[in-house]
């Protein structure tokens, strides 16, 4: 009798597992759905960290953390990204694209 309820225990979280992937879908669909978000007037250029300091460079403008550009708030400065929010939602800017392309020899 236990084993009865082991396995259907066992098969619930399977299909639970299962349900969160869809193997149709690219392997970068969260990257490719992350880059369509990004605002065409957003341009990260370059960001500087320090110890307790981080400048980002957007539109050719530096901006700090409180800053507001194109009608988003900068919420956070990272190495590797720009984190900005509006009435609509937040959104990560990498600094650099996640795009890969293979180089013939």
């Amino acid at each position: 009798m236990m084993k009865n309820y082991v396995v259907v225990i066992l098969f619930f979280f399977i299909t639970i597992g299962y349900a969160a992937t869809d193997p149709t879908m690219p392997a970068d669909w969260n990257l490719q759905m992350q880059a369509s978000r990004i605002p065409k007037d957003i341009i990260l250029s370059g960001i500087l960290t320090s110890n307790h300091k981080a400048i980002a460079v957007i539109n050719a403008k530096n901006v700090r953390v409180g800053d507001v550009i194109s009608g988003y708030e900068i919420t956070k400065i990272t190495q590797h990204a720009v984190y900005l929010k509006n009435n609509h939602g937040s959104i990560m800017v990498p600094l650099y694209s996640q795009v890969s392309v293979p180089i013939k020899d």
